[in-house]
């Protein structure tokens, strides 16, 4: 399985979006490059954290093969 990645994007107004990209779990065979996955992008509100997703990532990446 591939490792997550923390990554950081700038939006246009000079805001830095953080965040983990999550491969779906058994879903990565080594040396398959270009391999294609689905994609949610979970975007959580102030006080909240990326933690209080963690549940629901799971479950994604398990279940469904989203990353």
């Amino acid at each position: 399985m591939l490792a997550p990645l923390e990554m950081s994007v700038p939006a246009v107004d000079g805001l830095v979006l953080k965040g983990t990209l999550t491969y779906p779990a058994g879903r990565c065979p080594a040396g398959q490059p270009g391999a294609r996955f689905a994609l949610a992008v979970l975007a959580h509100q102030y006080p909240a954290t990326r933690d209080s997703f963690a549940p629901l990532v799971g479950f994604l990446r398990k279940v469904l093969g989203v990353g």
